[in-house]
């Protein structure tokens, strides 16, 4: 099992982030993790709602079926989803710093055992947590981009 916990600040309200976070459809658009998101059932912002994903992880496509399990809006959301031999259970927490957010994301991953060798797993835990890291990068700066932008 894979486990990467990264944190970064950003310049908005706990509630923008939150609000990014909880649309399904745009996943895609900040996190190198999700190719697509289908069948999103609504916004993330309560426990049961669903959708299904397409995920890259280290390169493969997994296809998997998503759903919220924990939701304190707007500083807590958590999913999980199940892919054949494997899964994940993210976390994403918001914390007011200032005059901005500390986004705070955990994300465990059980990959299939017979995706990888043992003699590549450093290299593929390497890959998924730098496309972890990316995507908490983009999502900041799109976090950003939204409050800063002219109505």
């Amino acid at each position: 099992m894979s486990r990467v916990r990264e944190i970064r600040r950003l310049e908005a309200s706990v509630e923008a982030a939150f609000a990014l976070a909880a649309d399904a459809t745009r996943l895609p658009e900040w996190s190198p993790l999700f190719l697509e998101v289908r069948d999103a059932e609504g916004v993330l912002d309560r426990a049961g709602v669903a959708f299904g994903c397409a995920m890259n992880i280290a390169g493969l496509r997994l296809e998997c079926a998503a759903a919220v399990t924990e939701v304190r809006s707007p500083t807590f959301l958590r999913i999980g989803a199940a892919w054949p031999g494997g899964g994940f259970d993210w976390t994403r927490s918001y914390q007011a710093a200032g005059t901005g957010t500390l986004v705070i994301d955990e994300m465990q991953l059980r990959l299939p055992e017979d995706m990888i060798t043992e003699t590549d797993r450093p290299s593929v835990e390497g890959a998924i947590e730098r496309d972890i890291g990316l995507g908490l990068d983009n999502f900041c700066a799109a976090v950003e981009r939204e409050v800063t932008q002219p109505a």
